[in-house]
């Protein structure tokens, strides 16, 4: 029998093929991603330079491929095989968790693959099928027709040449922050949907090291992994457990109660939080948290991991990005103590990617926006009367024989401070300062809000009084709120925050209070516990120290030895931010001191241990 050969092919006809390859190989993966191909290409429409950034990494995968295998459609198949598979993770991804494949996500492969075997995942085995199939019969076209070969200077000197330029553009354009905010599409916070509508490969390329966690400098993982041990404390646990309800209020400040406001005691807007913070049972102070005007995810990763969002990297500014595997937290540590878990926020579930986070820190009975209806907005947000009633419900409905940890997140006072947001006029502030009608008008709007989470939070109290289980309630600002560039109504206030001269008056715009109230049913004396625990009423202390402090008050010890550390931390750096330090005799200081550098470091390892290192 004679032997079949390869049929060789002119030089025209395979250069054709390749170019014709990039944009059906584009068009496949595509298709591939989750959401309509249309509409992706209505999107790229739109923004003519999406079809180039998506076009690009395709033509420079099969030219390098070309360079290496020396036929055509090897070099497709290879080409839709590889991008092929990485849009297809990115649609499981997102289908189960909710957020994008992005490169960081490749060192996290081990993992996927477990979870792979660990949840119910829809594998869409149909279009693995198609795009395996395919790439399958271009290899035996491949075999089948020999195509020209180039010699190998030439392949050498095309394949530095694409290299080079394909590292060009990852330098200039995919990066790009102003390119990519520029695009006409959907909210940059809904970064799935943002996959969806600019392409696949755009997007993944643009979040090469995006979110990047730095390594402290001399890391050593054997070093890191053995402080578990060094730090923890005998476990002890109270003999009756606590609810707990951690209520994080977007933008809440005490800003009222500044001497440039007339306010008297019962007209102030924060009246009904004044109440409750001078109450005897109370224990109150103020948090430095990691952003200022905004960054709300920002301080509940602080607040319910124990890190420093402003410690991940210069470079990142959402720390929830850079969540991608179940990290240990305050939620998975109350697990461990008998705790059922609770989240609850009147916004997106993709908002911040919290929904995807909140799984991954331990919570995954979760309740967004769509437990509420039309009725329940106040403007463009959900009103926190109506977070109020949603709350009340949902801790009704999860009543149980153990304990319940709460973390609640509102959302009405939500910028922009404009007269639109409520179609009405709000009371102007009472102030005798000549405030221009800009700073005014924030003012007036911000204070509705802060009236209306402060009577909120005073309803709670009430709520949670008629109930026979102890609860713990813990309530505080995100961030201070954003009014007017060049922080102008606050520089209209006195405060220095566009130009400061102190360390002080730097972290004065970072600073948000909290309060720590117990119901009638809870047997302890909250001021006396959180003496013997080190915390007086007024104290100043960094946001990451928020969750293990809660815990520590409720009597839980020895069970994560990363938040007992924390716990004994706070005693000798009681507030530690990037933008300076306030020490445990009330100095203010823009550096932490050399004697208590070794601490920091420590702290440092552990969290760059816990977030990209340690395994379950």
């Amino acid at each position: 029998m004679k032997k079949r050969t390869s049929r060789p092919m002119p030089a025209w006809l395979c250069w054709a093929l390749g170019i014709a390859a990039i944009p059906a190989v584009t068009l496949v993966v595509l298709t591939l991603q989750k959401g309509s191909v249309a509409a992706t290409l209505e999107h790229l429409s739109a923004n003519p330079v999406l079809y180039a950034l998506n076009l690009w990494p395709i033509a420079a995968t099969l030219a390098l491929a070309f360079c290496l295998f020396r036929n055509v459609f090897y070099s497709i198949s290879f080409t839709t095989l590889l991008w092929g598979l990485l849009s297809y993770v990115n649609l499981i991804k997102v289908n189960s968790r909710g957020d994008p494949f992005v490169p960081g996500d490749i060192l996290l492969l081990t993992e996927g693959i477990e979870a792979v075997g660990s949840y119910q995942l829809d594998l869409q085995l149909g279009k693995l099928a198609l795009l395996l199939g395919l790439c399958l019969v271009l290899l035996l076209l491949g075999i089948r027709f020999k195509t020209p070969k180039p010699r190998w200077f030439l392949r050498l000197g095309g394949g530095v040449l694409v290299a080079g330029a394909f590292v060009l553009t990852m330098v200039f354009f995919y990066p790009d922050q102003k390119l990519y905010e520029g695009l006409q599409g959907p909210s940059r916070t809904n970064v799935p949907a943002v996959f969806d509508a600019f392409g696949f490969p755009y997007c993944f390329l643009h979040n090469f090291n995006l979110y990047p966690v730095d390594k402290p400098e001399g890391f050593d993982a054997q070093t890191a992994a053995g402080y578990e041990d060094a730090y923890r404390l005998e476990q002890s646990a109270p003999e009756e457990a606590p609810n707990i309800i951690m209520i994080m209020c977007e933008a809440f400040t005490d800003l009222p109660n500044l001497d440039a406001f007339t306010y008297g005691e019962e007209d102030n807007p924060i009246a009904a939080y004044n109440r409750l913070a001078a109450d005897p049972g109370t224990v109150s102070g103020h948090l430095i948290v990691s952003n200022t005007g905004a960054g709300t995810a920002n301080t509940e990763f602080d607040v319910l991991t124990g890190m420093m969002t402003n410690k991940l990297s210069p470079a990142t500014s959402s720390a929830f990005r850079v969540v991608h595997r179940n990290t240990d937290s305050i939620p998975r540590m109350l697990t461990q103590a008998g705790y059922r878990t609770f989240f609850m926020h009147p916004g997106q579930s993709w908002f911040y990617n919290r929904e995807s986070v909140y799984s991954y820190l331990g919570i995954t009975d979760q309740v967004f926006r769509e437990a509420f209806t039309r009725e329940d907005y106040l403007g463009d947000w959900i009103s926190d009367a109506a977070f109020l009633r949603v709350l009340e419900e949902s801790l009704e409905a999860r009543q149980g024989d153990s304990p319940l940890f709460t973390y609640a997140v509102t959302i009405q006072n939500h910028q922009a401070y404009t007269y639109g947001k409520y179609g009405f006029t709000p009371e102007p502030p009472a102030t005798e300062l000549a405030l221009s009608d800009a700073a005014t008008q924030y003012l007036s709007v911000y204070f509705k809000g802060l009236k209306d989470s402060a009577e909120m939070l005073e309803e709670l109290t009430k709520f949670l009084n008629r109930q026979e289980e102890p609860y713990l309630l813990v309530f505080f600002g995100d961030h201070q709120p954003n009014l007017g560039g060049g922080f102008l109504a606050y520089q209209e206030l006195g405060l220095h925050y566009s130009n400061p001269t102190t360390t002080e008056e730097t972290l004065a715009a970072y600073e948000v209070p909290f309060l720590i109230w117990a119901n009638d049913a809870y047997s302890g004396d909250l001021p006396a516990q959180a003496a013997a625990i080190g915390l007086s009423d007024g104290d100043m202390i960094s946001s990451h120290y928020l969750g293990a402090l809660t815990c520590q008050l409720a009597g839980f010890q020895g069970f994560d030895g990363y938040f007992d550390y924390l716990n004994d931390l706070r005693l000798q750096l009681p507030v530690y931010s990037v933008y300076g330090c306030r020490l445990t005799d009330g100095t203010w200081t823009d550096a932490i001191p050399q004697a208590l550098q070794p601490l920091e470091d420590v702290r440092w390892n552990w969290q760059y241990y816990r977030l990209r290192v340690q395994k379950e």
